[in-house]
């Protein structure tokens, strides 16, 4: 397996439109070339399939010298960030929320019908293959029931491609193309259905075989990627992973060589006999030759390991940077703050990184929800679904820099902020609105509702001020004892 550069999958355009494909001749004519394009790109997808799975080119290494000790390790730090990078973003199931203040049934509908769905592992699972490949493909299947509207299925994108408009518009895409093998008559040939916005046309390469109108008037498989360039996480830092490779292949073979370092006999001969009888008994005796003193010495060179150790670590440390994972550090944490450590150890850097991801992911889930209202209307559910007051939602643990975040909302409940900012600004909750909405229908309408006695306000800052993150019950006696002070009076 040897060493190749990835510049991501190369895309599939041409400069025919829409209504060009509904002539039979060109349709094959863009479809036989769009699919010699996808041949490499699935060529590409395969190699990275195997990469991430631990067939790595160091494997094949060739060792010039002492080629009876070689040592081929695989540390498949590329599997760990498909892992990590999979888990960071898509470990909590991701949610449609409502924008604006309130509770939408419809959107809560559609969540509960999503879980029926398992429609996180789907996300998981086709994550896995964005961050492997750069480009990842899901079908809407029509249900056949208001009960089961539709069905989601994620497509393998050796299995499937698009073919965009080479044009003003670089995104506007043609078709989407569903690709496998099928048996027509005696023989297994490439069989196609493409999607348009217009039609859906089942092909092979030579033979347009039906057309049917697209009843949907959209396209049913939907593309989804995390860049503009198709590049997954794994082919972007694959020079380095296998440096590592090298480097503790290296490593490894060093000790065993230490190990089994060759003896070396000056000016004294010894014979076969002799020398496995220094094996068996662990010494020998060695007599001068002349002038010349016998000498026997262990020939070996050692590699300086801590030397290698901070080469390692900087390569391996410039790997989370690039992809957008923290780096690991053997610094004491002593002393630091929540905060300090983020920044030190690139759990930002990993967030601002997710964030960009998660944009890119959106665009899809755009389409799948225009998709999804299609369908609803079609059978008289989610009437009341507005596209844009819905928001897409990934949810991530929010229990760092707990205690900070706890006192920013303590501050923020003084009165002066409507409580659905003051939950945005302590970062607390994924989704701020419902949060605020449970608690309203928890506590009442009175909940966040501030006393008109600037007295209290001013009483219920100083106590917050001077009581952070401390639980002592405030009482009357507190509130007079405080508000007399201010004035210059005594306490009761």
């Amino acid at each position: 397996m040897q060493e190749r550069a990835f510049t991501g999958r190369k895309k599939i355009t041409t400069h025919l439109t829409l209504e060009n494909l509904k002539n039979d001749d060109v349709l094959l004519k863009v479809l036989n070339d769009a699919y010699k394009t996808h041949t490499v790109n699935v060529e590409d997808i395969s190699y990275l399939e195997n990469y991430i799975k631990g067939n790595q080119p160091i494997l094949k290494r060739i060792k010039r010298v002492r080629q009876d000790i070689v040592n081929n390790i695989v540390e498949n730090h590329a599997l760990n960030i498909v892992n990590f990078k999979t888990g960071y973003i898509f470990g909590e199931p991701l949610r449609y929320v409502h924008k604006s203040e309130g509770k939408d049934e419809d959107i809560a509908e559609l969540n509960v019908y999503m879980n029926y769905l398992n429609k996180s592992y789907l996300d998981s699972e086709l994550a896995e293959w964005l961050f492997s490949f750069g480009v990842g493909y899901r079908f809407v299947k029509l249900g056949n029931s208001k009960d089961v509207p539709f069905e989601i299925i994620n497509i393998h994108p050796k299995k499937a491609f698009t073919i965009y408009y080479d044009g003003f518009s670089e995104n506007e895409q043609i078709a989407t193309v569903i690709a496998m093998k099928k048996q027509i008559g005696d023989k297994l040939v490439d069989y196609f259905k493409v999607y348009t916005d217009d039609e859906i046309i089942e092909c092979t390469l030579s033979t347009v075989i039906e057309r049917i109108k697209n009843p949907l008037k959209m396209k049913q498989l939907i593309e989804y990627k995390i860049n503009a360039y198709f590049l997954g996480s794994v082919e972007i830092v694959m020079w380095q992973l296998n440096a590592l490779n090298t480097l503790t292949s290296g490593e490894i073979d060093d000790v065993e060589q230490f190990v089994q370092s060759m003896i070396v006999f000056f000016n004294t001969n010894v014979n076969e006999k002799t020398f496995k009888t220094l094996l068996e008994v662990g010494a020998l005796n060695v007599s001068d030759m002349g002038k010349n003193k016998a000498d026997v010495k262990m020939l070996s060179n050692k590699l300086d390991h801590s030397g290698i150790k901070i080469l390692y670590s900087r390569i391996l440390n410039n790997i989370a940077t690039i992809v957008g994972m923290p780096k690991t550090s053997e610094k004491a944490s002593g002393g630091d703050t929540g905060q300090a450590i983020m920044t030190r150890d690139g759990w930002n850097t990993a967030e601002l990184k997710a964030k960009q991801d998660e944009l890119n992911f959106s665009i899809g889930e755009r389409q799948l929800l225009k998709l999804i209202k299609i369908i609803s209307d079609k059978y008289s559910l989610y009437q009341n679904l507005d596209l844009k007051r819905l928001s897409i939602k990934f949810t991530r643990n929010r229990n760092d820099n707990l205690l900070v975040k706890m006192q920013s909302l303590q501050l923020a409940s003084t009165g002066v902020l409507e409580p659905t900012i003051a939950f945005q600004i302590s970062g607390l909750f994924d989704d701020p609105n419902e949060a605020v909405q449970k608690c309203i229908e928890y506590y009442g309408d009175t909940f966040w509702k501030v006393k008109p006695n600037n007295e209290f306000n001013i009483y219920n800052e100083e106590h917050i001020i001077q009581n952070m993150g401390n639980n002592t019950n405030i009482t009357d006696f507190d509130k007079y004892t405080i508000n007399d002070k201010r004035k210059g009076g005594k306490s009761k």
